[in-house]
């Protein structure tokens, strides 16, 4: 089986399971208003530049974080932001728990 393959049956899989569901709802939920949306993808572009960024100094990673932080705040005390944020963040935790998953299956097969 080619990896591309299993990975796709993996994306399949995940895709059936209530978090991936919760979150997709969520995220209608937010899709419907215009503004809310703009605002929820500015708030994850900003986020995702954060995470690619290389050149950053620590302090500069440290005043964008702390302007993340305060935008979440803010943007989480619309109800249907907030409940993105938090499918977001159970669908992440499921994402965490199977990429650790499949590292110990690797570290079986290699005896690490």
């Amino acid at each position: 089986m080619e990896v591309s393959t299993a990975i796709q049956e993996l994306v399949n899989a995940l895709t059936t399971t209530k978090e991936f569901e919760a979150l997709m709802q969520a995220k209608q939920a937010v899709m419907k208003d215009q503004k809310m949306f703009s605002l929820v993808a500015a708030f994850n572009k900003k986020r995702e530049n954060l995470y690619m960024s290389e050149n950053l100094t620590p302090a500069q990673t440290q005043a964008i974080m702390s302007e993340l932080e305060a935008d979440y705040k803010k943007l989480s005390t619309v109800p249907e932001i907030k409940q993105y944020f938090d499918k977001m963040e159970a669908f992440g935790k499921l994402m965490d728990s199977t990429m650790n998953q499949l590292q110990t299956a690797v570290r079986k097969l290699t005896g690490g």
